[in-house]
């Protein structure tokens, strides 16, 4: 079950500490925020929170967003799960299907846009690598350069040519 809460303030501060014990990166001149909150129970006896960790650069850079999964106890906010990077924009999360309860949500950088897929196993929550999602703390201002083709180089020897015979007097 997917479901759409609104956070209160004691909960958001919960979330805020799920993050900052988790290790997520973040940088002194962004301002942060949870933008949207779901309770997602994976099996009938886990709750989990996903949430949209939005970041706004106060440099003029481009916003972006990340998701989190935090599992919340009584005494423990836990960060169980994140992307390698943050992504410019994300869709809401809607169930996937699978061996394991799966959450799909749509995610664009650039102009890649593709499901990420977030899957719970056994108390933890796995995310299916991107290599289109760049890593670090935020997006780039401008495009990423395109990497230069690979030419072929040629194949040289490394064994040493005969040297070239010399006419007899």
């Amino acid at each position: 079950m997917l479901e759409s809460i609104t956070p209160d303030a004691a909960l958001l501060t919960r979330l805020e500490r799920a993050v900052t014990n988790g290790g997520l990166p973040r940088e002194s001149n962004v301002d942060y925020q949870f933008t949207k909150v779901w309770l997602w129970r994976p099996e009938p006896l886990e709750e989990l929170h996903v949430a949209l960790y939005s970041g706004t650069p106060q440099d003029g850079g481009p916003s972006f967003v990340q998701p989190v999964v935090i599992q919340l106890c009584t005494n423990r906010a836990i960060l169980l799960s994140r992307l390698q990077g943050p992504v410019a924009r994300l869709d809401e999360p809607r169930k996937g299907s699978g061996a394991y309860p799966t959450l799909l949500i749509k995610g664009e950088v650039g102009d890649h846009r593709q499901d990420i897929e977030l899957f719970y196993q056994y108390g933890q929550v796995g995310v299916k690598p991107h290599p289109w999602i760049p890593t670090g703390t935020r997006l780039k201002s401008e495009p990423p350069e395109p990497k230069p083709a690979a030419s072929a180089a040629p194949v040289t020897s490394a064994i040493p040519s005969a040297p070239a015979a010399s006419a007899a007097p």
